[in-house]
């Protein structure tokens, strides 16, 4: 009988392991540079999930990192919300903490930037209408996101969002000024294009900085241009503190004068002066979706009666047949051409 050898790891893999728990990792999703992301499977439920997993190191701030890991992970599974990934479970197995999260297929909103991909302005107000929604059921439910960027909202099938990473590499303020760090040390590291001016500042944060976070993300992709810029760290801690960005449209004539509005409120400097809840941000944005859409369809409604030789003048003979414009427009709604906001637009946007 012929000895099985053992498979090689991965060398992607930052763990010297190719299981933890139950787990069976089988490649590597993503690296942060804090943490690292897996594929692995779970022969219990036999499915496959997303592991996350602190990166070895860290030093004295180590056994801190890890109990926020974990403790927020388990803060975020208590959130039940289509947009936002579902988490398994949290803890420390083989001398790993890690999470055990919904393995979702499609790309994150950063890669889709990168591929240069053309969303029209209905699709930005519906999809960040739907963050936002999250967001706010997320802040209702005491869970502060600190770090909304493009990375963090992933895209599944028609590019439907979900949220990653409810702050899980965040060190509590008070345990950063126990080790003597500087606030700002606390933070989420990285190139903070999309932090608010309170978050780089090392001040106390509520939730209002994660809707500073997203205006950000709306003012780039309306304009295809980060409102802060620049090639050190600092300098974007400087323009968040200090910079008002130019207005989207004299950067893009064309874009909504109503999607311009939300991204200067969402962008304010002082917390007071935003949007003082995501719902209020969300319901601007499916204000302008569900009304901007609905002119859409009417204009295609529009444009086939008069390919089909129908006038759409009033004093025209009403009638509903197979072949008249408001058939037309009945079969595109029903038939699901508009985007689903459409469906849940109104109910959604009243308590």
């Amino acid at each position: 009988m012929h000895k099985t050898e053992e498979p090689a790891l991965d060398p992607a893999f930052v763990i010297p392991t190719d299981r933890i728990g139950r787990y069976q990792l089988t490649s590597v999703l993503g690296h942060g540079s804090m943490a690292s992301v897996y594929l692995a499977h779970d022969p219990v439920l036999d499915r496959d999930v997303a592991i996350k997993t602190l990166n070895p190191g860290g030093g004295k701030l180590a056994h801190l990192f890890e109990e926020n890991f974990i403790n927020e992970a388990r803060a975020v599974a208590r959130l039940n919300y289509p947009n936002i990934v579902t988490i398994f479970e949290a803890g420390k197995a083989d001398g790993y903490a890690y999470i055990a999260m919904e393995y979702l297929e499609g790309r994150d909103l950063r890669q889709l930037i990168w591929d240069e991909t053309e969303l029209s302005f209905v699709q930005i107000g519906d999809l960040l209408h739907r963050v936002a929604r999250a967001l706010d059921y997320a802040h209702n439910n005491g869970v502060i996101h600190r770090d909304i960027k493009p990375a963090n909202i992933f895209l599944v099938r028609k590019n439907r969002p979900k949220i990653l990473d409810f702050g899980l590499a965040k060190l509590p303020m008070d345990a950063a000024l126990d080790l003597g760090l500087a606030p700002h040390q606390s933070q989420v590291t990285g190139t903070p294009f999309y932090m608010s001016p309170e978050q780089v500042a090392g001040k106390p944060l509520d939730h209002r900085s994660d809707i500073f976070s997203l205006g950000v993300i709306l003012y780039e992709l309306l304009t295809h241009h980060k409102p802060f810029a620049g090639p050190r760290p600092q300098e974007v801690i400087d323009q968040i503190l200090h910079y008002t960005p130019p207005l989207p449209r004299e950067l893009r004539s064309n874009v909504p004068h109503e999607l311009e509005l939300i991204v200067a409120r969402a962008l304010a400097k002082d917390p007071d002066k935003r949007y003082q809840s995501a719902y209020d941000m969300a319901k601007d944005l499916g204000r302008y979706a569900a009304k901007a859409g609905a002119s859409k369809v009417l204009k295609q409604a529009q444009d086939s009666a008069r390919r089909h030789g129908h006038s759409s003048r009033p004093d025209s003979n009403p009638a509903e047949t197979s072949h008249s414009p408001l058939h037309w427009l009945k079969a595109k709604l029903n038939s699901h051409w508009l985007p689903e906001w459409h469906a849940h637009a109104t109910t959604q946007m009243t308590r």
